[in-house]
């Protein structure tokens, strides 16, 4: 009589059993139990190499996922400077190499005018320091015209600007002629009085200032200035601050085209910054409330701000 036995999914032949007919059992002989106890091994080794596939699989990134925030794929970037990399020079920076892969570099000729790198500043982070009138300049292109429509700059900075100067952080526009068109964002700001806020303007009719004051503390921080919409606005630390934000149409072109982008003063030195910049990234274009979010996240975590 010739028997088997299906365990766990192997069918064991059962060529040798001995029947008893006592209480109907069923006795197995050693050769049939080591059959049996083979395949039970098998099953385990199965079971052990699903094991270890499941866990891979569930380690596998999710294709569904949102990658991970990056700078570099912000839609419209325009600007992207980091002190962390791409600076010429250490007591007298030369050059500050844009990031954004438009070339838009920051640089300084005059060695009066230079300013130098400081290694742990921000968060530990290096910094550009800017003092006495030191400044960088960015030579003209189409991609920081802006034209009409929005933009966005973000920055991790702090400074000690004393309360009666107007300090230049970031300003591209007509210095010689009123009412002074194009964007600018300046610490101490002095519309529409001499104070030390944190304010944006894109003329000298439309301008923006934060709530905040005493901002020349020493103390970093992550500043932004936004038009969306027509609309210009400060942020401070992820939040927008501006006391009243411009009811007015600030919608009109801003380009101001062949003047360059100043950081730190303007060209002869004045507005002077006394401060630190770990970072600055700017969007030409509409920027989502998402990106702004991830922007101001990403400055704030970087420097501990």
């Amino acid at each position: 009589m010739k028997l088997s036995v299906r365990a766990l999914g192997a069918v064991l032949p059962l060529a040798a059993m001995s029947l008893y007919a006592c209480s109907g059992d069923v006795t197995t002989t050693p050769q049939a139990d080591a059959g049996l106890d083979a395949a039970l091994d098998s099953s385990t080794q199965d079971s052990a190499v699903d094991s270890a596939v499941d866990s891979a699989v569930d380690a596998t990134p999710d294709a569904d996922a949102a990658p991970p925030f990056s700078v570099k794929n912000l839609t419209g970037l325009a600007l992207w400077l980091d002190a962390t990399t791409g600076v010429t020079g250490t007591s007298a920076v030369s050059a500050w190499a844009d990031q954004s892969g438009n070339n838009n570099n920051a640089a300084m000729a005059t060695a009066n005018y230079q300013p130098a790198l400081v290694a742990a500043s921000l968060g530990g982070k290096p910094a550009i320091h800017f003092a006495g009138g030191t400044h960088l300049t960015i030579a003209d292109a189409a991609t920081l015209q802006w034209g009409t429509g929005d933009f966005y700059v973000a920055l991790a900075l702090k400074h000690t600007t004393v309360s009666s100067t107007y300090g230049m952080v970031f300003s591209k526009q007509n210095p010689g002629l009123s009412p002074y068109i194009g964007p600018g964002l300046f610490a101490n700001f002095a519309l529409p009085s001499q104070g030390t806020t944190i304010g944006g303007q894109v003329d000298y009719n439309h301008y923006v200032s934060s709530a905040a004051n005493a901002l020349n503390d020493n103390v970093g921080r992550q500043f932004a200035f936004l038009r969306a919409g027509g609309k210009i606005s400060v942020r401070l630390n992820g939040t927008q601050t501006d006391a009243a934000a411009d009811a007015s149409s600030a919608a009109f072109d801003i380009s101001s085209v062949g003047f360059a982008v100043f950081i730190g003063a303007n060209t002869n030195g004045g507005q002077a910054l006394a401060g630190d910049i770990g970072e600055i990234i700017a969007v030409k274009g509409a920027i989502s409330s998402g990106d702004i979010t991830n922007v101001e996240t990403y400055l704030k975590a970087k420097y501990s701000l």
